[in-house]
């Protein structure tokens, strides 16, 4: 299995978040609160989330990994369940290992999904559990 973290392309420009990335890959506690990467669309952002999935899985020990989108996120609030739906993914997502959360502009004027945002991302560091945003502005 090729590692995608070592597969990318690095250079003075993502060469910081490329060893960060790495660092919360190996580790099983925070080490970050949370890893925030900015950068525009098309710069790799989503590959890195993926590369460090597979190098914190690869690890074994049954660690538990959540990848999601900010797409996703407002698919949740206007779907079905809406507030139901978003209390029971809060829960969930406060208990995994490793959230890895890509392109959550998609939530930048809805201001009920920035403040389950914060509240998971909150609640998560309190508990010593790793968070990565990324993101295309700041």
């Amino acid at each position: 299995m090729t590692d995608l973290l070592t597969a990318l392309v690095t250079d003075a420009a993502n060469e910081a978040a490329v060893i960060a990335a790495g660092a919360v890959a190996e580790a099983r506690r925070r080490l970050y609160g949370p890893l925030v990467v900015i950068g525009p669309a098309g710069m790799g952002k989503s590959a890195l989330l993926s590369g460090i999935q597979d190098r914190f899985l690869a690890g074994g020990g049954g660690h538990s990994v959540e990848m999601l989108r900010g797409a996703a996120l407002v698919e949740v609030m206007s779907g079905a369940g809406g507030r139901a739906a978003l209390a029971e993914l809060r829960e969930h997502l406060r208990g995994v290992d490793l959230l890895l959360l890509d392109d959550v502009d998609a939530v930048a004027k809805l201001q009920d999904l920035q403040a389950f945002l914060h509240e998971t991302i909150e609640a998560r560091t309190q508990t010593d559990r790793e968070t990565v945003v990324t993101l295309s502005r700041p």
